[in-house]
């Protein structure tokens, strides 16, 4: 299920981020796709085992879509001379939210089950976005009034366009080689050191969930320190 999320991410990632990027659309996108991971996990633990499955993977797909727009609102708010502080503060703030999971399922877990910690990280998802709904920028409507069938030709047009001209330039294929790999890593790292813990070493989910929020203490001063580290290199050079 989650290869499969993540092919859902992989082939709709390129296309809605064409089209956010030529129509100006990454705030609504962002959104929507913000709502429709909370609305699955809301009712993942509310229906039976093939429906939680189809929402687990709508859930985890929109999670990875979701977080492209939000990656790219990055130039919205910040320049080249402190877009890797910016970056790196927000990737700080955002593991406070791994944290309060973590902690209320070290909270809840054994009192109140699965179903309720779905249900109440989903609500407190709702609460974090929330400013967004109230605060952040709108899309260009001058640019956003051309037909359906319009938008999709202009974008996979651009996509090729991009694509032919991300072949040609070595930068981009290192970027992306790069990336991929590193990616790879990180998530292949993440889920099979879960599974090793749970199923080798055979410790207990208490256990395990002190060791993710011990990891993710020191990812929080790591995240704005490398941004800070990026920055000041990109200066010297």
């Amino acid at each position: 299920m989650i290869a499969l999320a993540m092919l859902l991410a992989f082939l709709a990632s390129p296309i809605l981020g064409s089209l956010s990027d030529r129509y100006d659309l990454k705030r609504p996108l962002l959104l929507f796709f913000s709502v429709l991971a909370t609305v699955g996990l809301f009712f993942l633990g509310r229906v039976g085992y093939y429906q939680a499955l189809t929402l687990f993977v709508i859930s985890l797909s929109s999670v990875h879509i979701a977080n492209v727009f939000y990656n790219g609102l990055l130039a919205d708010i910040s320049d080249e001379t402190d877009v890797g502080r910016i970056g790196g503060v927000g990737v700080g703030i955002g593991y406070l939210g791994s944290i309060l999971a973590i902690l209320l399922s070290l909270l809840f877990m054994d009192s109140r089950g699965f179903t309720f910690l779905f249900q109440l990280t989903a609500l407190i998802m709702i609460v974090f976005y929330s400013p967004l709904v109230f605060w952040g920028r709108g899309p260009s409507l001058s640019r956003a009034k051309a037909s359906f069938y319009g938008m999709l030709t202009d974008v996979f047009k651009n996509m090729r366009l991009s694509l032919s001209e991300s072949i040609k330039e070595l930068k981009w294929r290192r970027f992306l080689m790069a990336r991929f790999w590193y990616l790879w890593a990180i998530n292949g790292a993440s889920f099979f050191a879960v599974l090793y813990g749970a199923e080798t070493i055979k410790i207990s989910d208490y256990q395990m969930q002190l060791i993710l929020i011990t990891g993710i203490m020191f990812a929080i001063p790591s995240g704005i320190f490398w941004g800070w580290l990026i920055l000041s290199i990109h200066y010297l050079f």
